[in-house]
């Protein structure tokens, strides 16, 4: 998981505003709620549906996650941009190199 909060935060650093569906497993444990893995991933769509594209960038979070394989299609099922590294970002004002 700290992978996931670094690239958050490199994101962040290139002038961006960073979220991750992961969060919210925090919120759910916070709050005690037991959400089916249907619910998770209904609570991911509407979260990506208000996002201007969507980051996986396997090469900093290796490995195979059903999630998000399931967000990369969703997104793109939904004409939500998606970019599989951080260079690819659209980023005019702040360089990311």
């Amino acid at each position: 998981m700290y992978r996931h909060f670094k690239l958050a935060a490199r994101v962040y650093e290139c002038g961006h505003i960073p979220y991750a569906p992961l969060w919210n497993h925090y919120m759910v444990q916070h709050l005690k709620l037991e959400p089916t893995p249907d619910e998770y991933l209904e609570m991911d769509s509407r979260f990506i549906d208000l996002c201007d594209g969507l980051l996986w960038d396997r090469a900093r979070t290796p490995g195979e996650s059903k999630g998000c394989e399931w967000e990369w299609e969703y997104a793109r099922a939904n004409d939500i941009p998606r970019y599989a590294s951080l260079y690819q970002l659209p980023n005019p004002e702040v360089s990311c190199e």
